[in-house]
């Protein structure tokens, strides 16, 4: 049994709040996004979100914000895919 692999990528705005995780598990070739944007509000903003919640009002298409990739991490990110790719052409089935 392999240890899991994970890499952390920054968005290119180097802000810590906009950080993606990627696990990879090599054993059944899972792979395994946590996903982390959070933007700042203002106390009052947060509060009413709060209370809007509560009240079991949210935005029609949930909360977002962006994550722009490093350019210098282009190449770790690829090769992460690439793997995760080779492990499922080796093991699929043929349909």
């Amino acid at each position: 049994m392999q240890p899991c692999k994970t890499d952390y990528y920054t968005c290119s705005c180097h802000s810590a709040e906009h950080t993606l995780r990627f696990d990879y598990d090599p054993d059944d070739g899972e792979l395994y996004t946590t996903v982390y944007l959070l933007a700042y509000r203002p106390w009052y903003q947060r509060v009413w979100l709060a209370v809007k919640y509560v009240f079991g009002r949210n935005r029609r298409y949930g909360d977002f914000d962006c994550f722009t990739l490093d350019p210098r991490d282009r190449d770790r990110f690829v090769n992460m895919a690439v793997t995760f790719q080779r492990f499922h052409d080796r093991n699929s089935t043929a349909v």
